[in-house]
């Protein structure tokens, strides 16, 4: 599946995989949180939340800190809503409401995002 995200007059098309095991939910907002590489968001990380990933605190407005646990460890994910996310799949496209986040986890994957299976119902 192709994810195609934009914020803030970038945009970034990314590979994606649906997993049923992500429950990533902003607890503000209710809104699901798609997980991505950073590398392959970097463009449109507004400059606090890549100031946040730096390791710089000063800013954190519009940052949203997701607890997640994973095979791998537990931690924070910085996500923010970015102004758009639509997925493309079987030759459909679907406007998405959910909030991207960069994870430390995902570095050597074949894809780009992990997305919610409920997302795309």
């Amino acid at each position: 599946m192709k994810l195609t995200v934009r914020n803030a007059g970038s945009s970034a098309e990314l590979s994606a995989i649906a997993d049923s095991g992500n429950f990533l939910r902003d607890f503000l907002t209710g809104r699901p949180v798609i997980l991505c590489r950073e590398e392959a968001i970097r463009a449109l990380l507004p400059d606090n939340v890549a100031a946040y990933l730096g390791g710089d605190t000063n800013d954190m407005s519009g940052i949203r800190l997701i607890p997640m646990n994973t095979a791998s460890g537990s931690g924070l994910a910085a996500a923010f809503l970015p102004d758009s996310i639509t997925a493309e799949l079987d030759g459909t496209s679907k406007r998405l409401d959910a909030l991207i986040a960069a994870s430390p986890s995902l570095k050597n994957e074949d894809f780009d995002a992990l997305i919610s299976t409920k997302l795309l119902k």
